[in-house]
């Protein structure tokens, strides 16, 4: 089984909105987004991203869930492009690399914009260093128990 498969919960989040705003993403998101941030320091569970990857099939499944509520569920190809919507509602072109058990690679394209994410998983901490459009931002995660 692959290190980044896991139910992650979301624990802080560095220089996100301004990274959201080179995107060009739409208002409405990045108040959730907000919102979301301001939730996480008192219900660890108010942002859970579920990552599957499944080797075997050479995909990986992403189910994220805030407050509760899924809001999105998708299953990509590794190593190939895959045309998805994005969390905040735009379509993008997706290319996803499984660089090694611990470490995945995620480029998204889309009108206008451009965004690189390599998730590094050490034990049962995860960090997601996002730049999106040259403005860089970094999520960090903690395996659910």
């Amino acid at each position: 089984m692959s290190g980044l498969t896991g139910r992650w919960l979301l624990t802080d989040a560095e220089n996100l909105e301004a990274m959201l705003v080179a995107t060009k993403a739409t208002a409405d998101y990045i108040q959730k987004l907000r919102e979301v941030a301001a939730a996480i320091k008192t219900n660890p569970e108010a942002y859970v991203k579920e990552m599957i990857v499944d080797k075997a099939a050479g995909t990986l499944r992403r189910v994220v869930y805030i407050n509760g509520e899924k809001t999105n569920d998708d299953t990509a190809p590794f190593g190939k492009d895959h045309t998805r919507v994005a969390s905040d509602g735009r379509q993008v072109t997706m290319h996803l690399t499984l660089d090694s058990d611990t470490k995945m690679t995620a480029i998204d394209k889309g009108d206008g914009f451009e965004i690189n994410s390599v998730v590094v998983v050490n034990g049962d901490e995860a960090v997601v260093t996002i730049v999106g459009n040259g403005v860089t931002a970094t999520q960090k995660f903690k395996r659910a128990a």
